[in-house]
């Protein structure tokens, strides 16, 4: 009995020793993969190891930091009260303006649009005192190193006063009680395959669902289930009792190439921008993801939240690509310094074409016969584009 103790006490130093200064600085790092991967899932698990066993190793700011990642992580995984509640607890740590941004956001998205938008005006406010602040340090930086770390910081706010702006300004007028309509937690965009009702989106769109509705073209709603899924190329098949519209053709026979002018379609900001597909033009920046991730297509064209799943048009209205995910110009301004512009993804038309191949789920391809204007491409794709709404 004496030598069983005797190595449980044995092993229970290892356990605390286990986590040090340099292992909680590791977790910033793990942190950023996992939000450049948008592995959202990671994202949770390495913040709330570092809130729980790291408290001794970081500031105060620095564990308000972590929770407010995983206040984002949840928000990204349609986990709406789980990010409130986080946000919410971020706050009571220490007041920092990304607490009360995130906060505000998550409340706007679960329509409590008055306290959403008292928040992000709090964090705006502090954001503005935090850039004043750190101009006047700047001026007098005693040090190159000094100038370039504040200069970090400064971007920072910038990136997150910028953000600020951004909710404040897209808030719909405030409705009257009887014109509330309680939108999805989740919602996404999907691409019309084939006169059955299939729907081609992406798996997190999807994912956890308990009900599942799609909007199509004409706006007429009707109830989708799933019928194929994909998790690791983020890509599935829903089934719509409608299908009107026409379906969309992929390209085949000729790769898509850096430069090319390509159209974003879908529905970004369900319930705030226009009810109908929105466009958004640019070029293809890269043939690879994140860490040269070979089934993606880098993009310059704007992506919004809702945008995911929807078609990524060539100029000949042909679809070459599925909207997946964009960069977090925030999270990346606080780990570089800089404010990224633009810089979006999509899992390219071959894959899908693949996936769909595999699961029997009918399809067009045709090769490219000629340039259109960008009217007739923003056409094509709206007539093909699908609103699902995912309630969790």
């Amino acid at each position: 009995m004496f030598r069983s103790f005797g190595l449980l006490f044995a092993f229970l130093p290892c356990i605390a020793l286990a986590y040090s200064d340099e292992y909680c600085v590791s977790l910033i790092s793990a942190t950023a993969d996992a939000l450049n991967a948008r592995d959202w899932h990671r994202v949770l698990e390495v913040t709330t190891d570092r809130e729980r066993n790291c408290a001794r190793y970081i500031t105060v700011n620095e564990l308000a930091d972590s929770i407010n990642d995983q206040a984002n992580a949840y928000r990204e995984l349609g986990k709406l009260q789980e990010a409130l509640n986080a946000a919410s607890r971020c706050m009571r740590i220490a007041k920092i303006p990304e607490c009360h941004i995130t906060k505000g956001d998550i409340l706007l998205s679960l329509s409590r649009s008055r306290e959403g938008t008292e928040e992000v005006r709090l964090g705006k406010k502090l954001v503005d005192q935090e850039i004043s602040r750190l101009r006047v340090e700047l001026q007098r930086a005693s040090s190159v190193s000094e100038g370039q770390r504040l200069e970090s910081e400064l971007n920072k706010y910038k990136a997150l006063a910028g953000l600020a702006d951004t909710l404040l300004n897209v808030k719909p007028p405030q409705p009257s009680h009887a014109e509330v309509k309680r939108e999805s937690p989740t919602s996404g965009s999907g691409i019309l395959l084939n006169s059955t009702g299939d729907v081609l989106t992406n798996y997190h769109v999807v994912e956890g669902c308990k009900t599942l509705n799609a909007v199509d073209s004409a706006k007429k709603r009707s109830a989708a289930t799933v019928v194929a899924v994909d998790p690791k190329t983020d890509l599935a098949v829903v089934r719509i009792r409608s299908s009107v519209g026409e379906p969309a053709v992929f390209r085949s026979g000729a790769s898509p190439q850096v430069g090319e002018t390509v159209a974003v379609i879908g529905f970004p900001l369900a319930g705030l921008l226009a009810s109908g597909a929105n466009v958004s033009f640019g070029h293809i920046g890269a043939l690879a993801g994140l860490g040269d991730d070979n089934t993606k297509l880098q993009i310059s064209a704007p992506v919004q939240p809702g945008n995911s799943g929807g078609p990524l048009l060539d100029q000949g209205g042909l679809v070459i690509g599925v909207v997946v995910q964009k960069l977090d110009a925030v999270k990346v301004a606080k780990l570089t310094g800089d404010i990224p512009q633009n810089i979006n993804f999509a899992v390219k038309g071959s894959v899908a074409q693949k996936f769909l191949a595999s699961r029997g789920v009918p399809f067009s391809a045709a090769v490219p016969s000629g340039v259109l204007e960008g009217t007739e491409v923003a056409k094509r794709g709206k007539v093909a584009a699908v609103l699902i709404k995912c309630e969790r």
